[in-house]
């Protein structure tokens, strides 16, 4: 009986599978897929009252640009896995463009996405989930914001703690135009001319109004009661902050990246 058996030579190519198993996205960012829009609408809702009492950005001076030049074009080539991840972000991205936060959409979210419409499944699975995780902490960072703005309208103890709060996420620089555009900027100011607000809340309020623009703050309310000037109120960022546009200037002509400048110290 003739042996048909081949031995395998040492030189033969390794056997490689023909199909890989479906990627798939890890319990976490599906638990935050199914949580989050909940809280989208929480937020939508809060950015509504807000616009109600004119305390956020006005959206009609903001050229909108269209969901599909935000979106990367790897999003509409996603496997059939993948399909509810591209609804998810679809969706919220639609919602947050409506809130005017498209440039926080550009800069954060979709910036320096590197899969492209031939990006194999185990790549774009990858860039589907650090998208979904920065979406997710944009999401739960807002509406953080949102909360606390109403939190110091109400003054009192309540306002201070909101300002802690506040100064807090005004540290970290990728936070800074989200509170700008959630209308922190009006509700500092609206804080800094109320005649019943302490000293030390308004200090505290100014100091975060100068870590969000980087610009010194004066305040200076009358004393109805005597008709006097009242107190004024001086907060001045520091020198290193003020001078921080001119090195970043330098840095960025000598070929530094943008992100390199937010990670630098303040």
């Amino acid at each position: 009986m003739e042996h048909n058996h081949r031995r395998r030579h040492r030189d033969d190519p390794p056997k490689v599978a023909s199909a890989m198993p479906p990627a798939h996205l890890n319990e976490e960012v599906t638990k935050d897929m199914q949580q989050l829009p909940q809280e989208l609408n929480v937020m939508r809702d809060e950015v509504k009252r807000e616009q109600l009492q004119r305390i956020h950005l006005n959206l009609q001076d903001v050229p909108l640009r269209t969901l599909f030049q935000i979106l990367p074009q790897f999003i509409q080539y996603l496997p059939s896995n993948l399909m509810s991840a591209q609804r998810y972000i679809t969706d919220a991205a639609s919602a947050l463009l409506s809130m005017g936060l498209q440039s926080i959409l550009g800069s954060q979210v979709f910036a320096g996405v590197l899969c492209t419409p031939t990006s194999n499944e185990a790549e774009m699975t990858i860039c589907v989930t650090e998208t979904v995780t920065k979406i997710s902490r944009l999401i739960n960072t807002g509406s953080n914001i949102l909360a606390l703005n109403f939190r110091v309208l109400s003054g009192g103890r309540t306002a201070m703690d909101a300002l802690v709060r506040l100064n807090t996420l005004a540290a970290n620089p990728l936070n800074k135009d989200l509170m700008k555009i959630l209308g922190c900027t009006a509700v500092l100011y609206i804080t800094l001319m109320r005649e019943s607000v302490p000293d030390d809340t308004k200090v505290l309020a100014g100091s975060i109004m100068t870590q969000i623009t980087s610009l010194p703050v004066v305040s200076n309310v009358p004393d109805t009661a005597s008709g006097g000037f009242g107190r004024v109120n001086v907060v001045l960022p520091r020198p290193t902050r003020v001078q921080r546009a001119d090195y970043d200037i330098a840095k960025l002509r000598a070929g530094a990246n943008q992100w390199d400048l937010l990670s630098t110290v303040q």
